[in-house]
């Protein structure tokens, strides 16, 4: 066994062991990175610490934007229209609630004395005051995920503090976007430390985030679902009222055909109807307030002694059973309409934010935590009486989409899973030769698959299924990062797999969770293969700058039986380990030629210089033929020795899922003359 030998470079220790004791300490990923880039089992050293991935040191060079795409220089006139569209779609729900809550306050539990309305009144001012006012503006929304709210960003942001997906594709790469914002728990926190570690490690609390996070998406999703019927049922109804003899059914009719009107014109107008419905909310709330102030002028401030908390005391204190059957429409002031489930899922997930991200004093959280998790449980209490009344079906729609939320992610996870397992073997691709067993014919082929380190299964398939593969090969991984938007710049990052002359590289698409994938083709085309060709050049030019480091100041140490060269930039190289990837490993060096003179320069820079123009040349030469897409039309079953529940969830509810979503050709909006498809089935 080899001895092993330590070198200080500056505040970085690297060391180079034997390849035997690699296979016991080095972890799984490390060992792929090692081999994708051109390692063989064959060379005697490797560098273990500190491993540098070529994914991280891209997307290190990448220039973090001063201002993106996205941001937008303020002045009067957009701040006017995005208040009245914010009118439109926020306080619209909220300013048109309180219409009838106190009428569902009452219908159930009438009250005669003046002092149980002012206890109502008073009831309906505090829950505004501690759950829109304190809690939301005041708190959740210094939780925002650089701009954007919700259930889902709230869950991002925890993603990127704390490793809690399932989905076992993270990359240290992912953290160098500038949208990224990561802000490590400070080492003098324990507590925050702690947290972090126990739920990093702890499978059952990840999955129990991610049931709350799709609890509440779900309920979010079945409220967007209900409230528009019924805000416009409601409007529409008020037309009884004033006319006689208007009756139910015409009531339904015509709000069916509002809500026809109103979907349809949304899908393609949704700004433009927002900026339609702002103004009239705006005029809405100057009249409440109009109306507000005459009454107060005309009746008395009697209204004002409902901020004395006192009178919900006496409220509930005389009418117990009744006051508390009153919480379901005094809710309605705040939300309904269902999102209460969003509410428990928000502070819950607050609180975690708080604890892990905030870092602040455990009695303020825990002071938070208990007071607006026991309100809004008493809320849900009283709502929950009125199930049989119609919010039965506000459940269903939960439950349904829930169901599917956690089919789609259980089933998603095993195909991943299993095309970890089932990737190629690196050896077998190192057996084949630069040709693959086949013909290299001119072209792009672009392998769409989920995998961000490793060869997929799939591409074994094409390897079978065709008489020739295209002479440079990408491997496209579309993956989304916990980040809103990431930065078109920052969009691709480029790995070389196997050696230079296989003319085979990585690309991994990162997307956000709030960017759509509008692009066609062509330009995803175009934008992949720009990337693709600064790739190329920029690691000629690192290899170039690192060979007359080489030349001009490199100093030699005995490393047990090899020699070891460290240049002047502090990167370490074996002399039995070649620079350039497609060059066969060297045998053990001589005593006599184990020095690297400076005539040997020029002739590698020469070198270097021809593979960028001839890797240039094929890749200008497969840009005019154009790509090909590659796509594996995966049939997902359980395996036969399964249990019940996951055959029918695999071989039934998820298939029928997959076959009806949007697919990735969609999306892209791929021609059938540029797609080629290969069938396999995943036993999962």
């Amino acid at each position: 066994m080899m001895e092993t030998a330590k070198v200080r470079i500056g505040s970085r220790e690297s060391r180079w062991i034997s390849r035997e004791s690699v296979e016991d300490e080095e972890e799984d990923h490390a060992r792929e990175e090692d081999q994708e880039d051109g390692e063989g089992v064959e060379r005697k050293l490797i560098r273990t610490t500190p491993v540098f991935d070529p994914l991280d040191v891209e997307a290190n060079e990448v220039s973090i934007p001063i201002k993106d795409d996205l941001d937008q220089e303020f002045n009067l006139r957009k701040s006017i229209i995005l208040a009245l569209q914010t009118l439109g779609v926020v306080f619209g729900d909220i300013g048109t609630s309180p219409l009838y809550t106190f009428d569902v306050m009452f219908s159930k539990s009438p009250y005669h004395r003046k002092e149980d309305v002012i206890g109502a009144l008073s009831l309906v001012l505090y829950t505004l005051i501690l759950i829109p006012l304190i809690k939301y503006i005041l708190v959740v929304l210094w939780g925002n995920d650089d701009g954007e709210g919700g259930t889902f960003a709230l869950y991002s942001l925890i993603c990127r503090h704390a490793k809690v997906s399932l989905l076992p594709n993270q990359l240290h790469s992912d953290t160098r976007i500038s949208k990224f914002g990561l802000k490590l728990p400070s080492p003098e926190l324990d507590r925050s430390l702690r947290i972090k570690e126990h739920i990093e490690s702890s499978l059952g609390l990840k999955k129990l985030l991610l049931v709350l996070v799709l609890f509440g998406t779900s309920m979010m999703i079945a409220n967007g679902v209900v409230t528009p019927t019924m805000s416009v049922m409601s409007a529409v109804g008020g037309l009884r009222v004033g006319i006689s003899s208007f009756e139910q059914d015409k009531v339904v009719m015509i709000s069916v055909a509002f809500l026809v009107i109103l979907f349809s014109v949304q899908k393609y107008v949704t700004s433009k109807v927002d900026l339609a419905v702002g103004p009239a909310l705006f005029i809405w709330f100057c009249s409440l307030g109009l109306i507000g102030i005459y009454n107060l002028v005309e009746y008395g401030g009697t209204a004002f002694l409902a901020f004395n908390p006192v009178y919900i005391h006496y409220f509930f204190k005389r009418n117990s059973t009744r006051a508390w059957m009153s919480l379901g429409g005094c809710i309605l002031c705040a939300t309904g309409i269902a999102e209460l489930g969003v509410m428990i899922v928000t502070t819950i997930l607050v609180t975690l934010i708080m604890l892990l991200i905030w870092q602040i004093n455990l009695i303020i959280v825990m002071c938070f935590a208990v007071l607006f998790l026991g309100l809004e449980l008493v809320f849900v209490s009283s709502v929950l009486c009125d199930v049989g009344d119609g919010s039965w079906v506000l459940l269903v729609f939960t439950a349904i989409l829930f169901m599917m939320m956690n089919i789609w992610n259980y089933g998603s996870r095993l195909k991943y899973q299993t095309e970890v397992r089932q990737k190629l073997p690196m050896d077998l691709l190192m057996n084949l030769g630069c040709n693959l067993g086949t013909i290299r014919a001119p072209g792009i082929g672009l392998v769409y698959n989920e995998l961000v380190k490793g060869v997929p299964a799939v591409f074994g398939h094409f390897l079978t299924s065709l008489p020739a593969i295209h002479s440079l090969i990408v491997f496209v991984s579309i993956k989304y990062i916990p980040v809103p938007v990431v930065p078109q710049g920052e969009r691709f990052l480029f790995r070389r797999v196997c050696p230079q002359s296989y003319h085979m590289f990585r690309c991994i698409a990162r997307y956000g969770y709030k960017d759509v994938r509008k692009e066609n083709h062509h330009t995803f085309e175009q934008l992949l293969i720009q990337s693709l060709e600064n790739f190329i050049r920029r690691e000629a030019q690192e290899l170039s700058l690192a060979s007359d480091d080489d030349a001009d100041s490199d100093t030699e140490i005995q490393v047990s039986n090899s020699r070891v060269i460290v240049a002047s930039n502090g990167i370490m190289y074996s002399l039995s380990i070649p620079l350039l990837a497609n060059e066969k490993p060297a045998s053990e060096p001589s005593t006599s030629s184990s020095h690297l003179s400076r005539q040997d320069s020029p002739s590698a820079a020469a070198s270097a210089e021809k593979n960028l123009e001839r890797e240039l040349a094929l890749l200008y030469k497969a840009k005019e033929i154009g790509p090909v897409y590659l796509l594996g039309h995966g049939d997902i079953r359980a395996r036969k020795d399964s249990w019940f529940f996951k055959k029918l969830i695999i071989n039934y509810f998820y298939a029928f899922l997959r076959k009806n979503s949007r697919r990735g050709t969609a999306n892209l909006s791929i021609p059938h003359s540029h797609l080629m498809q290969v069938s396999m089935t995943y036993m999962v």
